[in-house]
């Protein structure tokens, strides 16, 4: 990424568990000015064009969630950054 650009992210996260959903929209407040949000999404509803808008994929769960969307966005090439929201944690 090139020095002064604005990181482009996709956020995933299943919304549905636990505290993921106010996590994400407290993350979404605090990125204000310092990246943009592509997408926020479900694993499941990742989709190859936001990938390809994005230079980050974050992803909000515990471990599983993690490994899940690390071996879905593998082929993508996109690098992942897990924020573990679970209870064990490697």
């Amino acid at each position: 990424m090139a020095k002064g650009k604005i990181a482009k992210l996709v956020l995933i996260g299943d919304p549905k568990k636990g505290k993921i959903a106010a996590v994400v929209a407290d993350f979404i407040r605090f990125l204000k000015g310092k990246a943009d949000v592509v997408a926020n999404l479900n694993i499941a509803d990742c989709s190859e064009e936001a990938l390809e808008r994005c230079d980050f994929a974050v992803v909000f769960g515990g471990d599983g969630s993690i490994i899940a969307a690390a071996r879905f966005l593998s082929a993508s090439s996109v690098p992942v950054i897990g924020v573990n929201l679970g209870k064990l944690g490697f």
